[in-house]
């Protein structure tokens, strides 16, 4: 699904217009997604990344059963990033110095 979306979206662009992709890192915590995975697709797809900021997520669940992926979920970021087209966007080609989840 992911894929799909940034390989299409610059379909779905004007030439200023923005996209933004809201995104957990959990996956890439968890081994299911590769650290480099989203700026690959970004530069693949010939999108410009014009930012990326990321803070911690609010995950509540108190009250419930114990969650095995509490110590994951402590962890876990949640990263959004504003899509432009390629190099006429005000942004970088990638997110420059993009390491994965911190």
């Amino acid at each position: 699904m992911l894929t799909r979306f940034v390989r299409e979206l610059p379909d779905h662009l004007t030439g200023n217009g923005a996209a933004w992709l809201v995104l957990s890192d959990l996956p890439e915590r968890l081994g299911l997604r590769d650290t480099d995975m989203v700026p690959r697709l970004i530069a693949a797809a010939g999108l410009t990344v014009r930012s990326h900021t990321a803070g911690p997520a609010a995950t509540a669940r108190r009250g419930r059963a114990p969650d095995p992926l509490a110590p994951y979920r402590s962890q876990e970021r949640i990263h959004l990033w504003t899509l432009g087209r390629g190099a006429g966007s005000a942004g970088q080609p990638v997110a420059p110095g993009w390491t994965g989840p911190t």
